[in-house]
C-alpha cells in the first residue's frame, strides 16, 4: 500500500491462465477500493502462474515489482517504468539465488531507505523442524539501491555493525593450491566475514565455513572463474542424511550480468558472508545475494578457511567479526 497524490494504492498477487499477475487497486479512504486492473502480468512458462507477496516501489528513475512464484520457492523482481497505472518491465531476475529465500517484504524507513526483509525456509526433513518447534527464519535486513542499468544492488543494513564483537584481520596473502589452513585460528558459527580476493589464474576461489577440523562437514562459497558464477556447495554441510544438500549456482536469467560476476578492470571480488548457526547469507560485490540453510551436526564444525582450485589467487584482505546476539542475555 502506498500514497500517491490524494489516492491510496494497493497491489496484490494473483493467478491468471496466462501467468501470475500483480493487481492494482486505489482508494480515497483505505476502506472502499476501486479495481484498476493488472499492473503487470507474467508468462507462466517463465514466471509461474501464481504470484504472492508482491511489492511495488521506486528507486532512482526506475520502478520495481517483486513477486514470489507460488510452488517454486523462488522470488524475482522486475525493473521498468510506471505510467498511467501501467508498469512496463525491461527485464526480470532473481532477488536471491541461494535457494532459501522467499516472501520478501519491502518498506521505506524514516531515512527514506528501501529496506527488504524475507523468510528463509527450512532445508531439512519436516520431522526435524517439527521436533524443533519452529520452521523458517527471517533474513537480515537489506538496503536496496538501483544501478544505472536498472538492476538492484543489495547491502546489509549498516546497523548490523553494532553487533560486531571480537575482530580478526589478515591481508596481502597469496593463496596456493590446497593451502587450506591459512585461517586455522579463525572460527565461529555466528560471524561476519568480509573477504576481498583477486582470483588470479585460479579455476575457482572462495571461502569454507562451518567446517570440522578435517572437513568432514563444510560449506563452500566459491567464485568460478570460467563461468563467472557464484556457488554455494552444501554437499558436505551436514552428516545428517535428513538435511538437504543441494548445490546452488547463481544462474544467468534474462538480464545483464545477473547470476554472473563480471569484474570490471581493477575490481576485486568481495564476499561478505554472514553465518548465523543454520543460516548463511552471501553478498557478492553488492550485486548478487545468496541465502542458504545448513545444519552441521558436529560441535567442532566452526572452522573458517580459504581455498583455491587450479592455480593461485591473492587475498587482499580478510576481516572476521564474531557477532553478538541481538537479544540481551
Amino acid at each position: 500500500v502506498w500514497r500517491e497524490d490524494s489516492w491510496w494504492y494497493c497491489v496484490m498477487g494473483s493467478h491468471t491462465k496466462v501467468g501470475g499477475a500483480a493487481i492494482l487497486y486505489r482508494s480515497k479512504n483505505l476502506e472502499q477500493w476501486e479495481y484498476l486492473g493488472p499492473l503487470l502480468t507474467g508468462q507462466k512458462e517463465k514466471t509461474a502462474s501464481s504470484w504472492e507477496f508482491v511489492n511495488f516501489f521506486s528507486l532512482g528513475k526506475k520502478h520495481f515489482l517483486t513477486a514470489s512464484l507460488y510452488n517454486t520457492w523462488k522470488s524475482i523482481y522486475f525493473s521498468g517504468t510506471y505510467h498511467n497505472h501501467q508498469f512496463s518491465s525491461d527485464f526480470w531476475t532473481d532477488l536471491d539465488s541461494g535457494g532459501h529465500f522467499y516472501a520478501p517484504y519491502i518498506f521505506s524507513d524514516d531515512q527514506k531507505r528501501q529496506i527488504m526483509m524475507a523468510w528463509s525456509w527450512e532445508g531439512r526433513h519436516e520431522d526435524l523442524f517439527i521436533a524443533a518447534g519452529w520452521s523458517g527464519v527471517h533474513i537480515l535486513p537489506r538496503v536496496l539501491s538501483s544501478q544505472s542499468d536498472g538492476s538492484l544492488r543489495f547491502y546489509p543494513i549498516p546497523e548490523l555493525q553494532r553487533l560486531r564483537g571480537n575482530h580478526q584481520h589478515l591481508q596481502n596473502k597469496q593463496i596456493q593450491l590446497k593451502d587450506e589452513k591459512i585461517l586455522s585460528t579463525v572460527k565461529g558459527n555466528m560471524v561476519e566475514i568480509v573477504a576481498v580476493l583477486e582470483p588470479g589464474n585460479s579455476q575457482s576461489v572462495g571461502l569454507r565455513v562451518l567446517a570440522s577440523p578435517e572437513c568432514e562437514e563444510e560449506t563452500l562459497i566459491s567464485f568460478e572463474q570460467t563461468s563467472k558464477k557464484i556457488t554455494i556447495d552444501r554437499r558436505k554441510a551436514s552428516l545428517d542424511n535428513r538435511v538437504h544438500k543441494h548445490v546452488y549456482r547463481a544462474q544467468p536469467v534474462p538480464m545483464k550480468h545477473h547470476g554472473l560476476i563480471s569484474l570490471e578492470e581493477g575490481e576485486s571480488l568481495t564476499l561478505q558472508v554472514f553465518v548465523d548457526r543454520s543460516v548463511v547469507e552471501v553478498f557478492v560485490n553488492n550485486r548478487l545475494c545468496m541465502t542458504s540453510r545448513i545444519y552441521p551436526t558436529r560441535q567442532d564444525s566452526t572452522g573458517i578457511g580459504l581455498f583455491v582450485t587450479g592455480g593461485s589467487a591473492k587475498l587482499r584482505s580478510l576481516d572476521v567479526w564474531q557477532m553478538n546476539p541481538i537479544w540481551p542475555t
